[in-house]
């Protein structure tokens, strides 16, 4: 038997994985298991597909630094995600290859007891009392926070910063595949940055959006206009306006983070040798404001529209398109503070419309 057929015909789920995080190739039991077929790993998947999003955090702060500087994780209990978005839990064991640009990654399923026990405390946990779950939310909200700006954000720039200073005092000491490694290690550390600023953001902005005023929209898209200069600039793209925009009620500062976000995501997501074209535009409801921000970019599926705006769900693996994957979360939880609601539709030029209303003032 060759090891290619061991490989296929093994009990447990198999991948072999890119450091990058992109999917190499998958075994039987890896697609029965997990419910993905060979032409959806083929296109490649990104492995962080497979995890919930808080299995994505420990993905980035835990198991990718550790397997970085170990080359190996021992019987790591996760939670992953079939491709149908129900979980399972697993132990995941994990060897990197001699070429440590690749790793062997091995699944296995945990006993049918270890679903009942998870069960019985999910139904304990939905019998609660509504104040005791609020009360639980908000602690842990809390708890979240800090650790975000205290645990995980100083201590990823501290990475960044001592690799910084690495690499420039070995300088050409290192051999091309080190200075690869080095490369991706610091990528991985301002990727996992940026996230972090999300996740905080995020965890925070329904607090941070309590204090609310007239918003003069003309204005706010003129100051998104000098935030997104350079990005205009360096693609070449162009950003319309319409003449008219009302004043609404809401929190300045996050109605400017939900344009900047549609924007900004409408001048990246462009096919090779296209000028972005962006149009914004606006029509008045009886009980709401109703914005559009059109692009001619690379579009959406249909079947993923509803999706893309859960935290972390990626169309595109991020060496492809640079981003955080939680955008468009924020914006829905800005949307949905300031009492809207928020789609995308396919625009007739092949790209994308978001589509988003804000709830006007009562009158008083």
């Amino acid at each position: 038997m060759t090891y290619d057929d061991a490989y296929h015909t093994a009990a447990a789920a198999l991948c072999t994985v890119h450091l990058d995080g992109t999917i190499l190739r998958v075994n039987d039991r890896f697609c029965s298991r997990l419910g993905y077929t060979r032409e959806q790993v083929a296109v490649g998947m990104d492995v962080s597909t497979l995890f919930t999003p808080a299995g994505k955090i420990y993905l980035e702060t835990h198991l990718r630094p550790l397997l970085l500087a170990e080359g190996k994780l021992d019987e790591i209990a996760l939670d992953l995600r079939r491709a149908d978005r129900s979980r399972i839990p697993v132990l995941v064991q994990v060897y990197c290859n001699s070429d440590r640009a690749s790793a062997e990654v091995a699944i296995l399923p945990f006993a049918e007891r270890k679903n009942y026990e998870r069960e019985i405390l999910l139904s304990k946990r939905r019998s609660e009392a509504l104040t005791q779950e609020l009360s639980v939310i908000n602690r842990g909200l809390q708890e979240f926070t800090g650790t975000v700006s205290h645990d995980l954000k100083q201590p990823v720039r501290s990475i960044h910063s001592y690799l910084s200073v690495l690499q420039r005092m070995l300088g050409d000491k290192l051999s091309a595949p080190e200075q690869k490694m080095m490369q991706t290690v610091m990528n991985s550390a301002s990727r996992m940055d940026r996230m972090v600023g999300d996740l905080l953001y995020f965890a925070t902005a329904q607090q941070s959006m309590t204090a609310k005023d007239e918003v003069d929209i003309h204005r706010l898209l003129a100051e998104l206009c000098e935030l997104l200069d350079s990005q205009l600039r360096d693609c070449d793209g162009q950003l319309m306006l319409p003449d008219t925009l009302p004043t609404v009620w809401g929190n300045e500062s996050s109605l400017l983070r939900l344009f900047q976000n549609l924007v900004s995501n409408a001048l990246k997501f462009m096919a090779e040798g296209v000028r972005p074209m962006v149009r914004v535009t606006y029509r008045e409801l009886e009980k709401y404001h109703e914005f559009s921000v059109h692009d001619n970019g690379i579009g959406i599926p249909a079947e993923k529209r509803a999706m893309i705006f859960e935290p972390f769900e990626r169309l595109h693996p991020e060496q492809a398109y640079e981003g955080s994957g939680i955008g468009l979360a924020t914006c829905r939880k800005i949307v949905s503070t300031h009492g809207g609601r928020i789609h995308v539709e396919a625009a007739n030029d092949g790209g994308s419309t978001f589509v988003f209303t804000l709830e006007k003032r009562p009158s008083s």
